[in-house]
């Protein structure tokens, strides 16, 4: 429900605003109300009472309440799911080359324990969850099945690759429904990107601490330590993404209800932001360097997928630079951040269109591959977000911009998880080993 109309109406009227947001939340329905609030807000910031409210919602204090986090119930259901990622590294149910079971269906997985986590924090979640969880359910299926049937190392890397994607996606839509606004959807990979770098810290001290633990064991002459080594490398693993969801995510809270500036939220923020003239200076020195070497992605897949690695960082690099409001870094702050984003999305589409040129040369020199498909369309998306972010920047003045920038991200937000599905489950049916 919006309640813009509503907030505008009684934009001078407190007793009228109060009534209206007391019914908002007696109805669970405090963040429609917020989202409305934010709306009015951006349209006559000079309204005192509607700038009260503003920062009565976004302030420090509203955002830490109801932010506690439940550790009692994080704490074992990520116990279970370290468990569980455990038992699948059995080297029994090994794949054909060697590599983990578990390895293979390590997206489906985990995201079901942190549905099981959302669902159990928040009953709210509950229907989209089991929906989602099913279709989940019905893809491990479909993936375990066929590489039983092919056993195509090619199959595989793909599949590790892209189930994260879908079962990222899967997530989102248990969190957000099926149409959420754009602000929404970008809300949840602002969020995404802060879960990914809280699970990169657990596996640095995960991985310490197995370092330690094996190194102690050893030095008392215990040599087969396989088992051991599995459970703390893999268990350590499985647990991490409820324990990052529980630590940066408050299931209780809506989406935009959530901090984006404190913590690690903030910490985040501040160093994505910090590198982003870095990485336009990574940018700029790599173009220059391109005409001396502009075969070498042509004619090396090694050096062409680690370009094709690149783009994909520096695309996160441009999501999480973003911010979610322009309050939250200011107006000076927010032009030269504008026009940041705008040199390093100008550059990186620069960089793309070479890749993209080397595979379609690879492509024309040996024929259509499954991997060449796959990245050939993975470049083709991003080129076309980047082109259309560009287009719209460009056309756009003002405050609107950052609106824009939000609209670009949820439009890729889709070709992301299209393409994902595409290539984990119709490539695989196209092409033969």
């Amino acid at each position: 429900m919006s309640y813009a109309q509503s907030i505008d109406t009684y934009r001078h009227d407190p007793k009228q605003l109060e009534i209206l947001f007391q019914q908002a939340a007696q109805a669970g329905e405090a963040a429609d109300f917020a989202a409305g609030l934010d709306e009015i807000y951006h349209q006559i910031p000079e309204n005192v009472l509607i700038s009260a409210w503003h920062y009565r919602l976004t302030g420090p204090v509203a955002q830490a309440g109801g932010s506690r986090i439940n550790w009692a119930l994080a704490v074992p259901i990520a116990l279970f799911s370290g468990l569980a990622f455990w038992l699948l590294t059995a080297p029994a149910l090994n794949l054909s080359d060697g590599a983990p079971f578990a390895l293979l269906v390590a997206g489906p997985l985990a995201a079901a324990f942190v549905l099981l986590y959302l669902v159990l924090a928040d009953g709210r979640y509950r229907s989209r969850a089991a929906q989602v969880a099913g279709v989940l359910l019905l893809l491990a299926i479909f993936v375990v099945f066929f590489d039983k049937v092919r056993q195509w190392d090619q199959l595989q890397v793909l599949w590790v690759l892209h189930l994260p994607i879908l079962a990222w996606v899967g997530v989102g839509l248990a969190i957000l429904g099926p149409k959420p606004d754009p602000e929404r959807r970008f809300a949840f990979v602002t969020k995404s990107i802060e879960v990914g770098v809280t699970v990169g810290l657990f596996a640095i001290a995960g991985g310490a601490f197995t370092g330690v633990t094996m190194g102690l064991f050893t030095t008392l002459g215990f040599n087969e330590l396989d088992p051991l080594m599995r459970l703390l490398f893999t268990g350590i693993g499985g647990a991490t993404p409820v324990l990052a969801v529980a630590l940066v995510y408050n299931a209780k809270a809506d989406v935009l209800e959530q901090s984006f500036n404190q913590g690690i939220s903030k910490i985040v923020a501040i160093l994505m932001r910090l590198l982003l003239p870095l990485t336009v200076l990574v940018l700029l020195g790599y173009l220059a360097l391109v005409p001396g070497n502009f075969m070498e992605p042509f004619n090396n897949r090694d050096t062409l997928t680690a370009s094709n690695a690149m783009l994909f960082a520096v695309m996160a690099l441009l999501v999480a630079a973003t911010p979610l409001h322009l309050d939250e870094v200011g107006p000076t702050v927010g032009r030269f951040l504008r026009w940041g984003l705008l040199a390093l999305a100008g550059l990186t589409l620069i960089v793309s269109l070479y890749a993209l040129a080397a595979v379609l040369y690879r492509t024309g020199m040996g024929g259509f591959t499954i991997n060449r498909v796959t990245i050939m369309g993975w470049n083709l998306i991003n080129i076309g977000l980047l082109g259309l972010l560009l287009t719209r920047q460009l056309r756009t003045q003002g405050n609107p911009w950052l609106a824009q920038l939000h609209s670009t991200v949820s439009v890729g937000l889709t070709a992301w998880a299209a393409w994902a599905g595409i290539v984990a489950v119709i490539l695989p049916l196209i092409f033969k080993r």
